[in-house]
């Protein structure tokens, strides 16, 4: 028998081709129970898992509790204080405007805008033509009227038929008992009495030129009457800017009030007026005056003659042209009176304009720096022009307005920071309060009270009508302590402060139930003072360096998610839940 040698290739072939004549065996078909079960078991297990999902958020959303973190601040000792700001309006502490009172032509403009003057200096020179004119036309009628006179003095002689004296105006007379007349008395040419108005009173008293844009005809006043320790209203009948220079060299102009007499007052009362400026400054005169009556005119008998009538006793009320006298005179005195009265008329006007050549050199009334100079050699002038503003730039005030939140800590003597945006930046000046006014204006729905704010100006920066910032300290509390303002709390017991502690402290209080109390925490009452954004005083209750509870935060300060960190100082103390 032969033997056969294999190898591995020919091992390999025979198994090949072995398999080649195996025969095929039949698949099972598959079980479809058992594949549905299987489905059915794994849509339970999801079920399952989703519900379990759905439990667990529901417990941990309202049943697991939330970590509170408590935020703490410390008390410290530093300061607090309240301030008033506002805007104002800056301009001079003093100025003069010189006014035009004589129409002429500019024969000298001596200053020009931005030129420093002394007081006295000489500002400018107008020609006196047309003053001159007005004199001259006015003597013109006089000399007129009594040429007029002599005539009707010629015609009636010493053997005028009557005449008849009457009262120039309504009033009462006086003086008539020091002359005893009685009818068919043969008088001559005498005073019968004097006639006076004193239904109105008139008062004169001189003020500092420092008034004289602040006192204008026609103004209410209110006249006091020390004697009878009464207070009048009145009013300022004229201003005249008359230059009385005062020993100590106040310069003072005249200014004549009015005042109607309710029959209590006479002639040589003393008496005084109370008037103020727009900014709440009382204007006060040089000295008080006397009461004089608003018309005072003696009657005289202008011609010899024998009394007819007499009519005239003291204090007897009369009326406007009531007769008070006739005598047996010849000729009717009625035009020459006329001619007399037009003539005293035309006396005062000359005199009033022979003053105003003062007006044609005009001097500086102040020392200061010129604002602006309207005038020009060799054009004319209009009366009541502006010609020159005189200002003392070295002290400016501010015209400021005190919200009425803020009046009643803002008073005279406090220290006022100012601040203005120039060219060069924010400037800032100091200025002190002069005066708050207690009348307060409103601008459209904005409610404010005047007050008057005055800085030195060394520098020159502070120009009339500038608009400026102020801040007024109104309090200022120093070496106090001091609680974060969210420290501080109101409760149903009063103020608190919550106070980290081991130990119950002795002044500690229990809080009622709706106001809950931080874990580790202790109610401590406290008396509170000055307060404003950046803290509360601490009067009593709470000690320095005691940590408080300022507020509750919903996130840890301490994670490095970003919503974490403190700025304040305080510490995150604890967490609960």
């Amino acid at each position: 028998m032969d033997t056969i040698t294999t190898t591995p290739e020919l091992n390999e072939q025979i198994g090949q081709q072995s398999e080649m004549y195996q025969p095929k065996r039949k698949k099972k078909p598959p079980n479809k129970k058992r594949r549905k079960l299987i489905v059915r078991i794994i849509w339970i297990a999801l079920l399952f898992v989703f519900l379990g999902g759905i439990a667990f958020g529901v417990w941990k959303l309202f049943f697991q509790a939330k970590p509170v973190y408590y935020e703490t601040a410390f008390i410290y000792r530093g300061m607090l204080e309240n301030t008033a700001m506002g805007y104002g309006s800056v301009r001079p502490a003093a100025s003069a405007d010189i006014v035009i009172l004589q129409s002429g032509t500019v024969l000298e403009s001596l200053v020009f805008e931005g030129d420093r003057v002394e007081e006295g200096d000489l500002l400018y020179v107008l020609d006196s033509e047309t003053l001159d004119n007005k004199i001259k036309e006015l003597q013109s009628n006089i000399d007129r009227l009594e040429k007029q006179n002599q005539d009707i003095l010629e015609q009636q002689g010493l053997a005028a038929a009557q005449a008849t004296i009457t009262a120039p105006f309504s009033g009462k007379l006086t003086d008539v008992g020091e002359t005893a007349i009685n009818i068919g008395d043969l008088i001559g040419m005498q005073k019968l009495g004097t006639l006076i108005d004193d239904s109105t009173m008139l008062l004169t008293l001189y003020y500092s030129y420092a008034y004289e844009n602040d006192i204008e005809k026609g103004m209410p006043a209110q006249i006091a009457i020390p004697a009878s320790m009464t207070i009048l209203d009145g009013y300022v009948n004229d201003v005249e800017k008359i230059r009385r220079i005062m020993p100590d060299g106040v310069v003072l102009f005249e200014v004549e009030f009015a005042v109607k007499n309710p029959g209590a007052l006479a002639k040589d009362m003393m008496a005084t007026a109370i008037m103020f400026t727009a900014s709440g400054e009382e204007m006060i005169p040089r000295d008080a005056g006397m009461l004089r009556n608003y018309r005072e005119q003696s009657i005289y008998a202008e011609i010899d003659g024998k009394v007819t009538y007499f009519n005239m006793r003291d204090y007897q009320p009369v009326a406007a042209g009531a007769v008070l006298c006739r005598l047996d005179h010849s000729v009717d005195n009625s035009r020459l009176q006329a001619n007399n009265a037009e003539i005293e008329e035309l006396v005062k006007e000359i005199a009033e304009l022979e003053e105003e050549y003062e007006s044609l050199r005009k001097t500086a009334p102040i020392s200061g720096t010129v604002m602006f100079n309207r005038l020009i050699a060799g054009e004319k002038t209009e009366i009541g022009q502006v010609a020159i503003s005189i200002a003392q730039l070295d002290r400016m005030v501010i015209e400021a307005q005190v919200d009425e939140r803020n009046i009643g800590g803002v008073s005279p003597g406090q220290m006022a920071m100012l601040e203005q945006w120039t060219s060069s930046g924010m400037q800032t000046f100091m200025g002190t309060v002069e005066s708050v006014s207690f009348e307060a204006k409103s601008d459209y729905s904005y409610v404010y009270f005047p007050a008057i704010i005055s800085a030195d100006n060394y520098n020159g920066l502070l120009l009339p009508g500038m608009g400026i910032n102020y801040t007024i300290t109104t309090e200022s509390r120093w070496d106090i302590l001091v609680a974060p303002v969210n420290a501080v709390k109101m409760t149903p017991v009063g103020t608190v402060v919550f106070v980290k502690t081991d130990i119950r402290p002795d002044n500690a209080v229990d809080m009622p139930p709706e106001v809950p109390t931080p874990d580790g925490f202790y109610a401590v009452p406290v008396t509170v003072g000055l307060a404003n954004a950046n803290g509360v005083e601490i009067i009593s209750g709470a000690e320095e360096d005691a940590e408080v509870f300022t507020q509750e935060l919903d996130y840890d300060p301490d994670s490095t998610d970003g919503t974490g960190g403190r700025s304040d100082g305080g510490a995150v103390i604890g967490r609960r839940g």
